[in-house]
């Protein structure tokens, strides 16, 4: 099964507890790429990378990369 198309799209998902913190910091929401794949013979795949700003992969950086996989498949 090929891949016939991939679809990058950005998502903000604001977190229920905008305080909530790990060790490295806070944000108020989840940033990162929805990814959509279409197979050949149209069956669809989706999934999602978020950004990790804190290691240097903004969502820019994440939309970039998966983009380029992409074009690999």
């Amino acid at each position: 099964m090929k891949i016939a198309s991939v679809s990058v799209r950005r998502l903000v998902m604001p977190k229920t507890d905008p305080k909530w913190r790990f060790a490295l910091g806070a944000r108020p929401e989840n940033v990162g790429c929805v990814i959509e794949a279409v197979s050949e013979d149209g069956t669809v795949g989706y999934g999602y990378a978020g950004e990790i700003p804190h290691l240097g992969y903004s969502a820019a950086v994440v939309e970039e990369v998966v983009r380029h996989l992409a074009e690999q498949a």
